[in-house]
């Protein structure tokens, strides 16, 4: 091949993934979905520099050329290291650069695009996967037209509780939306169908379970309008099956879009009325409202409320009987106290507080999570940051997004962004380094902030 920049420079360009380390990134990153057993191995610098600049005398290793189509679906690996389109082409990887698609090539991208993570609308799921991925659960739904029977109802009940672990694993989580969906169509089709009250009631509780796994995917592709409607429906669907804690676990995800929107005032308007309620029982997820609320007076610099609050949060789990250790969308486990406590910690200054509840959960979480230990590391660098330790905070803060299980969804994004805001205009080495991870930490396709 001849020497000439080529079009997978530009496309890189276009994605703020220029620089070896960004590109880097995201190569290992699909290349662990092409091949979960392997252990990836990105380009040298020496490589890179060929690939994007068109030194090339022929197509690199099939496995590179497989892990470079996967990172742009469209375009061929021969046309990725072809020379970059004349000014004026549209050169973003949607867009189609020499004949139309075949219909394997469309079949094709469509299943990459839910595979690599592309932020996918409700709209294109319900046009272009309705056929492919909820006809078997329509048929099943068809055949018990009007009952269902009890190890039917078991297995998805199973499967909802299975689908709220893995969908705070996934990376990105988007690739499960066509699971869940295709589930909660399948268990909507029963309910319209009217079973037996206990097998509707089950099936109620199903449907909230699989509403707030929604919420939560799609809240982590910084949709916030439809995260909030899956996670009322969720809180809609628990109250009528009479579950006052899938009610309240879905109330308090509701305060994520506030929490996450700079709006704490509009966190205690939504948790407060709950709270004020008399003879309410201990839950973690009445536990998860007291930790929600004692953020929101941190955020507001109300350290006597937040006290309270984190202490209320503490109580209210201390007194759960029996309560679930595991880790789930559903689920409020001490490790979440301690985070939220960090979180509270470090917005008020407490840098001993902070450091200490946030190394407490990292020490509790499973660190293959996608979001949560990426945030307790952003707690603690912020404590860090206050007390003038910007080398350390800096170097945790790094860690938190370069960590090979951290997703960058929203909730990551926008701590990125608070405690980038925190070190202020000092050009220290180490902010330096800081800046450029953060300008480079990029989703593709990625949404702007709702302005909510």
């Amino acid at each position: 091949m001849p020497q000439h920049p080529t079009l997978l420079k530009r496309l890189l360009l276009d994605r703020h993934w220029q620089t070896h380390h960004s590109f880097c990134r995201e190569y290992v990153r699909a290349a662990r979905y092409l091949h979960p057993d392997q252990t990836p191995v990105a380009p040298s610098r020496k490589q890179f520099g060929r690939w994007i600049n068109g030194h090339l005398t022929r197509l690199p290793h099939p496995e590179h050329c497989q892990v470079l189509e996967a990172m742009f679906p469209r375009h061929s690996a021969r046309r990725l290291f072809a020379p970059e389109p004349a000014p004026g082409v549209h050169t973003s990887s949607d867009a189609i650069l020499e004949s139309p698609p075949r219909r394997e090539d469309q079949t094709t991208d469509r299943r990459d695009a839910l595979r690599f993570g592309g932020t996918l609308t409700a709209g294109y799921l319900l046009d272009s996967l309705d056929s492919l991925h909820t006809e078997p659960a329509r048929l099943h739904a068809a055949l018990n037209t009007s009952t269902t029977t009890p190890d039917h109802i078991a297995a998805l009940e199973t499967t909802a509780d299975d689908l709220g672990v893995r969908v705070i694993q996934a990376n990105p989580p988007s690739t499960l939306i066509p699971e869940v969906l295709t589930e909660f169509r399948g268990v909507r089709m029963l309910l319209e169908r009217r079973q037996r009250t206990a097998d509707q009631v089950r099936l109620t509780r199903v449907a909230a379970r699989l509403a707030i796994a929604m919420g939560n995917i799609v809240f982590d592709e910084n949709d916030f309008p439809n995260a909030g409607r899956w996670y009322h429906a969720g809180q809609q669907a628990a109250t009528e099956a009479g579950d006052q804690y899938l009610a309240d676990m879905a109330l308090g995800l509701l305060g994520y879009l506030p929490a996450y929107s700079g709006d704490p005032g509009a966190v205690l308007a939504l948790i407060d009325p709950r709270l004020d309620q008399t003879k309410i029982t201990p839950t973690p997820a009445v536990a998860f409202l007291w930790a929600s609320k004692a953020r929101a007076h941190a955020t507001l610099g109300e350290k006597i409320a937040f006290r309270h609050a984190i202490n209320r949060a503490r109580r209210a789990l201390d007194a759960s009987p029996g309560h679930d250790s595991r880790y789930s969308a559903f689920t409020f486990p001490p490790g979440k106290l301690f985070f939220y406590q960090a979180t509270g910690c470090a917005r008020l200054g407490d840098v001993e507080g902070a450091t200490e509840a946030a190394d407490r959960a990292l020490g509790l979480y499973d660190l293959t999570m996608t979001g949560d230990p990426a945030l307790v590391r952003f707690d603690k660098a912020t404590a860090l940051a206050k007390a003038g330790e910007l080398a350390e905070a800096t170097q945790v803060a790094s860690h938190a997004l370069l960590d090979q299980y951290t997703y960058p969804g929203s909730s990551v994004l926008a701590r990125a962004r608070e405690f980038d805001a925190l070190l202020g205009e000092p050009r220290t080495p180490a902010v330096r380094d800081w800046r450029e991870i953060l300008t480079t930490t990029v989703r593709p396709h990625a949404r702007s902030a709702p302005n909510t």
